[in-house]
């Protein structure tokens, strides 16, 4: 199989790198107030209206077992679809988008971190730092289950 080409946009959790395919980025949007879901996982924050659509906020820094921080001005939904599915990613902000090739990508599976796993296993160098490639189907069949 040959290379594959592909753009990736790439956000920023607690000074962290993360990249998902941008083909499932619907748009990105200032953070907004979310309203909080009784009983619900943490990893859920609760649910915003976008446009009359209501949407899960998915906190990643709850996900990758790091420190709760409440909304702030500067932080960004990153809205994605897969399937029927529409989710808010909720990330401090987003970096740009960058092009990709399969090639670009490491695997990180025995050098990860469980925590690290459970969303990546792959791994990228972008200006000297690191970006971990999301798995978003993985992501979401572990925040949804």
């Amino acid at each position: 199989m040959g290379n594959f080409e592909k753009q990736a946009l790439v956000l920023s959790v607690q000074e962290c790198l993360y990249a998902i395919p941008l083909d499932l980025v619907q748009r990105v949007v200032p953070a907004a107030e979310i309203t909080p879901i009784p009983d619900s996982s943490t990893t859920i924050s609760g649910l915003i209206n976008l446009s009359g659509d209501l949407i899960p906020v998915l906190d990643m820094r709850q996900l990758l077992l790091q420190t709760h921080q409440d909304v702030q001005l500067s932080d960004q939904f990153i809205i994605i679809q897969i399937k029927e599915r529409k989710v808010a990613l909720w990330a401090d902000f987003v970096v740009g988008i960058v092009e990709t090739v399969d090639t670009d990508f490491i695997s990180i599976d025995t050098l990860a971190t469980t925590t690290t796993k459970r969303i990546s296993d792959k791994a990228m160098k972008l200006n000297e730092k690191i970006v971990y490639l999301i798995d978003v189907v993985r992501y979401l069949e572990e925040v949804f289950q």
